[in-house]
């Protein structure tokens, strides 16, 4: 139960707290936790990839991993404008458009209209954290 709460309770990173683990079951599960933690929380590489990101890209991944969904809302559409270095009015092709690259480098997968999640966990978290 301990290493499924530090893995943030989250069954993929658990799996692959598992996969190390029975790679080399001699080092033992705290050396398996560690490993699992440095491959999945390791920062310069997250940092490395959001530094490449346009700044629309960014607020819309900031937005989708602290929970906004319909970011396609009147409401939400204002919010998203407002977070630019200097804000400004967003129409939704912009948006589309962000969504579009963030899906083809497989950032985000389309779950339903304007329903986006992260193929990567450990970044959504990492995104959380950001600031804009």
């Amino acid at each position: 139960m301990f290493t499924f709460k530090e893995l943030k309770n989250t069954p993929e990173f658990f799996r692959r707290y598992i996969e190390q683990y029975l790679t080399d079951p001699q080092a033992g599960s705290k050396y398996a936790l560690t490993i699992t933690k440095q491959n999945l929380f390791n920062d310069d590489s997250f940092q490395r990839q959001w530094n490449i990101l346009l700044e629309q890209d960014k607020i819309i991944l900031y937005f989708i991993a602290n929970g906004t969904n319909n970011l396609f809302d009147k409401e939400n559409i204002g919010k998203l404008g407002s977070y630019f270095k200097k804000p400004r009015k967003l129409y939704k092709n912009i948006i589309n458009n962000s969504l579009r690259r963030l899906t083809t480098k497989n950032i985000l997968t389309k779950i339903e209209f304007s329903n986006y999640q992260f193929e990567d966990l450990a970044f959504e978290d990492w995104v959380k954290y950001q600031t804009l």
